[in-house]
């Protein structure tokens, strides 16, 4: 065998080892990074998984761990979580699923978290105020759902209809309009 012959049989082989190889390796990097940030969110009280049926994130924050500082401290590894094309193709889409129960987030807090590609929202956040509004309506998700409760006013909850017309909102009018 020539030297050109080597050197070619050589790539091909390189080239067959790097497709069967990157799959795998791809899949130990995503899983360490999902990893990590699920210990992360754990050690701020929370819990991050991943929904086996659509492959999206579900984050919970409940009580003392619904908080902004919280949130400063997990959105920024959240972020970096894969969500868009990777190299074995587009059916990654993943997009995140937010419960935040008996939470003191705040109308900055909302704005933080309104960053992530959210496409379920469930909420019971007694601080929050008319001006979350404008946080929830630039989630970038067409077809969002947000739900739970809210003290928003019957003219913000108006205003975020209008604003994302899809949007599936399920808010309890017990506390909104007390503004």
């Amino acid at each position: 065998m020539t030297r050109r012959a080597k050197i070619a049989l050589s790539l091909v082989a390189l080239a067959i080892l790097a497709i069967i190889a990157t799959p795998s390796l791809i899949y130990h990097f995503r899983n360490s990074q999902l990893d990590a940030a699920k210990a992360l969110v754990a050690a701020n009280g929370g819990t991050l998984g991943l929904d086996l049926v659509d492959g999206n994130y579900m984050l919970d924050l409940h009580g003392t761990a619904a908080t902004d500082e919280t949130l400063a401290a997990i959105l920024p590894t959240l972020r970096q979580l894969p969500n868009g094309f990777t190299l074995l193709g587009p059916g990654e889409s993943r997009l995140f699923y937010v419960t935040l129960m008996d939470s003191s987030i705040s109308d900055d807090g909302m704005r933080s978290l309104c960053t992530l590609p959210i496409s379920c929202l469930s909420i019971d956040c007694p601080e929050l105020t008319d001006a979350s509004v404008d946080s929830l309506s630039s989630i970038d998700e067409p077809y969002v759902i947000i739900s739970g409760s809210a003290p928003f006013s019957d003219d913000a909850i108006e205003r975020l209809r209008n604003a994302k017309p899809n949007t599936m909102l399920q808010l309890s009018t017990e506390t909104s309009g007390e503004q």
